[in-house]
């Protein structure tokens, strides 16, 4: 959908200058620009850190933990559909599993915000 941001798991050039972009999530293969249409989408960097707010969960199927810790989560509280807007009220660099985890406000509990050591995420900051 126009407006969508996802993540990338690998690029392909491709003839007339076309870069494939294989979807993060497992979705399929997209392109970056369609030859006599023009460009199909854009990259988008995030340049400020994670802190509390509003954030758009990305990644289809992101789970929600009942605690920070992946080690020994309980079990999965819920799962959020990519396109969803949920309230970070808390962030942690959890340095051992390698990731920023967020925790929620709805549904309670945490999701991954970052993987620290891939550059993958599964939200991003809404706009203000």
């Amino acid at each position: 959908e126009p407006g969508d941001i996802f993540c990338v798991s690998e690029e392909r050039l491709g003839p007339g200058g076309v870069t494939y972009l294989q979807l993060a999530d497992g979705r399929g293969w997209l392109f970056d620009r369609k030859p006599g249409f023009g460009p199909m989408c854009r990259r988008y960097a995030v340049t400020e850190g994670d802190a509390p707010g509003d954030y758009v969960v990305i990644h289809e199927g992101t789970a929600v933990t009942p605690t920070e810790s992946l080690e020994h989560a309980e079990g999965i509280v819920a799962k959020l559909a990519a396109g969803a807007v949920v309230q970070v009220t808390q962030v942690l660099d959890v340095a051992r599993s390698q990731r920023i985890r967020g925790r929620l406000m709805h549904p309670p509990g945490w999701i991954s915000l970052l993987d620290t050591e891939s550059g993958r995420r599964w939200a991003v900051k809404a706009n203000s």
